[in-house]
C-alpha cells in the first residue's frame, strides 16, 4: 500500500471472512498455519479502498471460501507537535515522586480537519506501580484520554527517569 501525501490508513485492513475452514488430507493439513490472499496492490490512496481478493490454497487443499472481501479506511491527516507535561499516578501519600524530564515532545497524527487540539485532552503519565516493578528506575510514558480523532502519536522521550523520596 502507498498513500498520497497527508493520507494514511486508519486501523488495520479488514477481511471478511477473517478465517476459513481448510479441508484435505491430515498429512497436508498438519503443516498449514495460515492461508494467504493473492497480492493486493493499492497505490496512491486518498480514499477508502475495498474489493475482493482470491485466496491462495496450497496444492491438494480445499477452502470453505475462495475469496475474501477487504476494506481499508483511509483519511487525510495533519501532524501537530506539542510539548506536554508528564504527570504521575498511583503515588502513595508518603512518597515524593519525580519524573525527569517532566515534559515531552509529542507529535500527534490526527484526522483532518482538526477539531480540538489533542494535547488539551490527552494525559501523559508514569504509573508508580510500574516504577515499583522496574529494575532501573526508568519507566515508559503512558497515554490516557486520547481523542478518537488521533490516528497515532510519537512521544520523545518514550522512557523517563523516576526519582523517589519516602517522607
Amino acid at each position: 500500500m502507498s498513500f498520497e501525501d497527508q493520507y494514511t490508513a486508519i486501523g488495520e485492513m479488514q477481511l471478511v471472512p477473517d478465517s476459513v475452514y481448510v479441508y484435505g488430507e491430515a498429512s497436508r493439513l498438519e503443516n498449514i498455519e495460515m492461508i494467504r490472499t493473492r497480492p493486493i496492490n493499492l497505490r496512491n490512496l486518498k480514499s477508502n479502498a475495498n474489493g475482493k481478493v482470491r485466496l491462495d490454497a496450497p496444492v491438494g487443499i480445499r477452502l470453505s471460501d475462495e475469496e475474501v472481501v477487504y476494506s481499508l479506511e483511509v483519511s487525510r491527516y495533519v501532524e501537530l507537535s506539542e510539548t506536554v507535561e508528564i504527570k504521575y499516578r498511583n503515588v502513595p501519600d508518603n512518597v515524593n515522586f519525580e519524573v525527569l524530564p517532566s515534559t515531552a515532545q509529542v507529535v500527534f497524527r490526527t484526522v483532518f480537519p482538526v477539531g480540538v487540539n489533542p494535547a488539551r485532552r490527552a494525559e501523559f503519565y508514569v504509573d508508580y506501580q510500574e516504577y515499583q516493578k522496574s529494575l532501573t528506575g526508568r519507566c515508559m510514558v503512558l497515554c490516557d484520554k486520547l481523542p478518537s480523532s488521533v490516528i497515532s502519536y510519537r512521544i520523545s522521550p518514550e522512557v523517563v527517569d523516576c526519582l523517589v523520596n519516602v517522607r
